[in-house]
């Protein structure tokens, strides 16, 4: 009977793991494709398509009216040539209102694509102890991407849309960074169950320092956030304030991406 019911427990056990794994891939998956960038990078190439689609229609009945001018038929240009370099003309006229409009939209959507933050860091399932914390990592980097696109006096500048992607960017390293060593405390809790028992105090001692990094970068991620949402409430209010206040503000913002950069550095695991 213990048997058995260890065995149902342990299956119990693997299936839910199985199911969990599951569950948190697929949401990953939904949670990918809704991703702003990733949905303006879709549109992209969908309207890169219709272009070429549109050239490729255009360039048949100019190549066809083309022809008819320069071919032998166009010495004895009778009714049936000029009906049929008409239905050319049509369709050539036809096709350049649609490249132009497809052509229109993509240089729209191309321009909406490099305003977005790139795609956020990938999202895996990691072990029970820090699960709470990577939680909270991905929640303050959705909330830090949605303030970069608030930081500077003028989102629209060239200026603010290069601290955008100093922020963006520097985050994203130190997410990834986070990231990198929950996966790694993740396998190595995985090994523990496994590993012989004279191995496991010493495996013990690097997991518990790694969720201590973990932790402490989570916190500081979260104190960068805060320092972001500061600096887009400040600058609302600089509106109308002197140059200098404003290039302060500045330099504040890229002091505050090289924050970013030194936490995804981060200190060295101890062996």
């Amino acid at each position: 009977m213990r048997k058995a019911a260890v065995r149902l427990a342990l299956a119990k056990a693997i299936g839910s793991g199985i199911a969990g794994h599951a569950t948190s891939a697929a949401g990953e998956m939904m949670r990918v494709r809704r991703e702003p960038a990733v949905i303006a990078a879709r549109r992209v190439h969908s309207a890169k398509r219709r272009t070429l689609l549109w050239s490729a229609g255009a360039a048949i009945p100019a190549t066809g009216a083309l022809s008819v001018f320069l071919g032998d038929g166009a010495a004895a240009f009778g009714s049936a040539l000029i009906l049929r370099t008409m239905i050319y003309l049509v369709l050539l006229v036809v096709c350049l209102a649609g490249l132009i409009r497809a052509a229109a939209e993509l240089r729209q959507r191309t321009k909406v694509q490099r305003s977005l933050p790139p795609p956020a860091p990938a999202r895996t399932v990691v072990t029970a102890r820090i699960r709470p914390e990577i939680t909270q990592l991905g929640e303050y980097s959705d909330g830090l991407r949605k303030l970069a696109g608030l930081a500077g006096i003028d989102p629209a500048s060239v200026l603010a849309q290069d601290l955008r992607q100093d922020i963006v960017s520097a985050a994203d390293d130190a997410e990834r960074a986070l990231r990198r060593r929950a996966t790694e405390l993740t396998g190595i809790d995985q090994a523990i169950a496994g590993a012989p028992r004279d191995a496991r105090d010493g495996l013990r001692v690097v997991a518990d320092e790694l969720a201590g990094q973990i932790r402490a970068g989570v916190s500081d991620y979260g104190d960068l956030v805060t320092a972001v949402s500061q600096i887009v409430v400040a600058g609302r209010a600089l509106q109308p304030a002197p140059v200098d206040e404003l290039v302060d503000r500045t330099d504040r913002l890229r002091g505050l991406a090289q924050g970013m950069r030194e936490l995804a550095a981060g200190p060295p695991v101890s062996p």
